[in-house]
């Protein structure tokens, strides 16, 4: 019940979220779905097919409307904490997510971008690749939330910017 797992959270976790150091949507998606990243690594090839299906879709969708405007397309991976850093694997913990040992290093995620990508006739970059040459490096994303901090960021710029270059005229 979501109630019990935000009473189980740890003190300082409870006091960010109430004085408004915690992105709230963080705690709902925490308690409301602590087995997010376990389904996400998960082999249950029927959803994950379907998920790539989708995704292929949408990317060939967005593909198509590019095109016609005379643009191109390309798609990133972009990393997940808990999947490429162990700090935020660890931090994520505290938040309420359910993760286990096999969630840190794990590619079915980006295996799905990269195939539905692939299926869309859409290059895709992957960037989770840089980010776990730095699995053991603190601070890349916030203790309190799941997005990236400015060091991140840094390391995101990095790693994109070559790779970008490729694309432009």
């Amino acid at each position: 019940d979501q109630l019990s797992r935000f009473n189980a959270l740890d003190a300082d976790i409870k006091d960010a979220f109430f004085n408004a150091g915690l992105q709230c949507g963080m705690v709902h998606g925490a308690t409301q779905w602590p087995d997010h990243y376990l389904r996400l690594v998960s082999d249950d090839t029927g959803v994950l097919d379907g998920k790539q299906a989708l995704l292929s879709r949408l990317i060939g969708r967005i593909r198509s409307i590019a095109s016609h405007y005379g643009a191109s397309t390309v798609s990133l991976v972009m990393p997940e904490g808990a999947l490429v850093n162990r700090d935020a694997h660890q931090q994520w913990q505290r938040l309420g997510f359910t993760l286990t040992p096999e969630v840190l290093g794990a590619t079915k995620p980006e295996e799905i971008i990269l195939q539905a990508s692939q299926d869309a006739g859409v290059d895709c970059l992957n960037l989770a690749i840089e980010f776990r040459a730095h699995l053991e490096q603190k601070g890349l994303y916030y203790a309190t939330d799941t997005h990236m901090s400015p060091a991140g960021h840094d390391l995101l710029a990095e790693t994109l910017a070559p790779k970008l270059r490729e694309y432009l005229p």
